[in-house]
């Protein structure tokens, strides 16, 4: 039966990652394709830059309530897993890396965000993966879910570039990890690749940002 929860959990955790908020906004709202205009990109970013800032906000929180969506129901189903809402009064969040329970929620967070980054409904092809990373942040480690949100805004805010927010909160993921989940191997691990796929999926944004080619905020056009 446990075994069956846990395989539950993590096809949950991918069928709500697959859910394409960008997507379905820019289709059913604006009867367009958002594949197709800005770079392209299925995410809060680029739905921004295209359809403007209320349907860009709106696909922002759609992506990481879906994310946190799938902790909290793998949370009621593993009520021994370290994550906000089963440890959110205990300051000692977390618990051996032998733990199936822990785990288990590592698996559904790591699901979730390849469902946003390849959806079942869309083709596979998603956006990469930040905001969907957020709220599962946000779910299993609130505090530094918190923390990589503000790093992100404050870079985004000053640089003016959205991607270099996210792959530098990436790059600090299983730093702050680390110092407030030593303990937790389970956690260490999922931040490091957490933070190798995020910062892998914005490889083009990288090299545009090396060649002064990225696009800042509240710009438009084909990246």
């Amino acid at each position: 039966m446990i075994y069956f929860k846990a395989l539950s959990s993590i096809i949950i955790g991918y069928l709500l990652g697959s859910i394409s908020f960008a997507t379905l906004i820019a289709k059913v709202i604006f009867k367009r394709d958002l594949s197709q205009e800005g770079s392209g990109n299925l995410g809060a970013t680029n739905a921004l830059r295209v359809l403007g800032t209320g349907p860009g906000l709106l696909v922002l929180f759609g992506d990481v309530f879906k994310g946190f969506l799938a902790i909290a129901i793998a949370s009621h189903l593993f009520r021994g897993a370290p994550t906000a809402f089963t440890a959110i009064f205990n300051r000692d969040t977390t618990i051996p890396f032998s733990s199936f329970d822990s785990v288990v929620i590592i698996f559904v967070a790591l699901a979730a965000i390849i469902g946003h980054a390849y959806p079942l409904f869309f083709n596979f092809k998603g956006g990469k993966g930040v905001a969907v990373s957020l709220g599962v942040f946000l779910g299993v480690m609130p505090k530094v879910g918190l923390i990589l949100f503000f790093i992100w805004l404050i870079v985004m805010v000053s640089s003016g570039y959205v991607s270099l927010g996210s792959i530098i909160a990436a790059a600090a993921f299983p730093f702050l990890t680390l110092y407030f989940h030593q303990s937790n191997l389970a956690y260490l691990i999922f931040s490091l690749l957490v933070s190798f796929m995020v910062i892998y999926r914005h490889k083009s944004n990288i090299e545009r940002l090396l060649s002064g080619k990225e696009n800042r905020i509240g710009k438009k056009g084909r990246n």
